[in-house]
């Protein structure tokens, strides 16, 4: 898709220097600028992204979004360029996401598995359904690698463009803390939320502190849309807090999946057998309903996504 820079400043409530020349893609990092792109300097924490604006020019950027003009190319200032890229990214590729049911999946295991047996489950009832995760961006029978679990703003937004052209409105999407963290998913809001586990003690490279990490996860449950219901494992007591704490903020459905026998949980595991073929367990759904008939028998098929903890 191409749109003037002038729209895009219009967008953050950025300034335009230079000449408004047409954009067709955003990139973060200069490796991956293609030509017509508008190249986003970012300071990380170990490099100034002006270090990179020469590589990016090489590469076909014909624009730059930066704190400050930058002389010899279009640049639209902002404040803060990172702040803005989810924005612009979206407008770029005309907001798919608006147009979409959105799963999001949180946690420190499991969530690859869990966007598989979602997308399968789903699509075996006729839904077509993409992925976008550890694996890359799987839909409509194509896959292409993003090299992260959680890619960045231009990325997930492209990949959705593309999900919703082909036909498919339904897109689950791994949420890492690391994208939590870089505002990678940021403005999307999630029909279905899942939470898996939590591990402290990971990624304390970034984060730095346990509390920091339970604190960026918590963010994911602020991004589900109000009243969306989000699924947990009850069995992990730190999942049941985030959880809880975030209902009292905002009230919102919460579906317990456990392995255990709290009488609470909405679907509940036992019997549990592995082997090297595999795993077979008894799943007990649990349902307020006097009966059970044909309205009440296809939710029943929704728990057989979630995995085993």
């Amino acid at each position: 898709m191409l749109i003037l820079l002038s729209e895009l400043a219009d967008e953050v409530s950025g300034a335009l220097v230079g000449a408004d020349v047409e954009v067709s893609g955003i990139a973060v990092d200069s490796r991956q600028v293609r030509p017509g792109d508008l190249f986003v300097v970012q300071r990380g924490a170990k490099a100034d992204g002006s270090a990179f604006l020469p590589e990016a020019r090489r590469r076909g950027a014909v624009a730059a979004c930066a704190t400050a003009p930058v002389s010899g190319v279009p640049t639209l200032v902002v404040s803060d360029p990172r702040d803005v890229v989810p924005v612009l990214a979206a407008a770029l590729h005309g907001r798919p996401a608006g147009a979409m049911r959105l799963v999001g999946i949180t946690g420190t295991l499991g969530k690859t598995s869990t966007a598989l047996l979602i997308q399968a489950a789903l699509s075996a009832t006729g839904v077509p359904v993409g992925v976008i995760g550890s694996l890359g961006v799987q839909t409509g029978g194509r896959a292409m690698d993003t090299g992260m679990t959680t890619p960045d703003a231009p990325a997930i937004h492209r990949a959705l463009r593309l999900m919703l052209d082909a036909g498919v409105a339904t897109a689950v999407l791994e949420v890492t803390s690391h994208g939590i963290a870089l505002r990678r998913v940021a403005g999307l809001t999630f029909a279905l939320g899942v939470v898996t586990n939590l591990v402290p003690d990971e990624h304390l490279d970034f984060h730095r502190t346990p509390d920091h990490y339970l604190r960026t996860k918590a963010r994911f449950l602020d991004m589900l849309q109000d009243g969306a219901p989000v699924v947990i494992n009850h069995d992990d007591p730190r999942v049941r807090a985030m959880v809880d704490d975030a209902v009292l903020r905002r009230p919102r459905t919460v579906v317990a999946v456990t392995c255990g026998d709290d009488p609470g949980a909405a679907a509940a595991v036992s019997g549990l057998r592995t082997d090297a073929a595999g795993s077979a367990f008894a799943l007990e759904i649990r349902r307020p309903l006097p009966r059970l008939d044909g309205g009440a028998l296809e939710p029943c098929a929704v728990p057989l996504v979630l995995p085993v903890f």
